[in-house]
């Protein structure tokens, strides 16, 4: 379970990263969202299970290919 949630956690990281790289090329700013270091307390006590845990990381998973695949047959740029 720790494996499969650190994969999904360092996949968005990459994908933020490249993310925010298009939008510095591009001349935009940046949003400013959620962020991990300011915004969990990692103390804290556990709030879900790893079940809904594993289960929310798989279905965010499948919206993320139907979404790339629809962008892929749409986007006119190349990046």
């Amino acid at each position: 379970m720790k494996k499969i949630i650190q994969f999904a956690h360092q996949k968005c990281l990459e994908h933020l990263q490249s993310i925010q790289t298009l939008f510095t090329q591009e001349g935009h700013e940046v949003p400013v969202g959620f962020h991990g270091d300011k915004d969990v307390t990692t103390g804290a006590p556990r709030i879900f299970s790893d079940i809904l845990m594993l289960e929310y990381t798989h279905e965010f998973a499948k919206i993320g290919v139907r979404g790339h695949s629809v962008n892929l047959t749409v986007s006119t740029r190349k990046d």
